[in-house]
């Protein structure tokens, strides 16, 4: 199942540039209305800082495995560096709920504005928020949000 919920992470974040990257191709460039063109950068602007933190949070808990395997052969010295992956992953876990969460707020508040997705801004934002929510999901049944007693 994790390995699931992160190759749907990975096509959540490929759906986005895959959906521009058609219009593109098909000489379709859409003309924006005054308000999408006000209220689209931001939106798209915060989209792209969490597919780098996501992408971010994966190469460090790939990191954190190759750790955990490396200091299972040699314990020397393994504690502090077990325990600072481990905040290093909780950290990044955290700053992408943040993000999902002003991601959200922000969408919400384009679209009372008067905001008009395309599209192709549909699967943007679809693809990266679903694929976050996922990811979030995965580290919340992993203990990354949890309080330690």
């Amino acid at each position: 199942m994790l390995g699931l919920t992160i190759c749907l992470a990975a096509v959540g974040y490929v759906a986005g540039p895959v959906a521009v990257m058609f219009v593109r191709l098909r000489g379709r460039h859409t003309t924006l209305e005054e308000t999408n063109a006000r209220l689209w950068p931001p939106i798209r602007r915060r989209l792209h800082k969490m597919v780098w933190t996501g992408l971010g949070l994966l190469a460090a808990v790939l990191a954190f495995i190759m750790l955990l395997v490396m200091f299972s052969i040699n314990q020397a010295g393994a504690w502090p560096a077990v325990l600072a992956g481990w905040l290093v992953v909780r950290a990044l876990a955290v700053l992408m709920l943040l993000q999902e969460v002003t991601a959200v707020a922000a969408v919400v508040s384009g679209l009372r504005e008067g905001m008009r997705p395309s599209r192709w801004q549909h699967v943007a934002m679809a693809g990266v928020l679903g694929g976050t929510g996922l990811l979030l999901v995965a580290a919340a049944y992993y203990g990354l949000f949890a309080i330690p007693w």
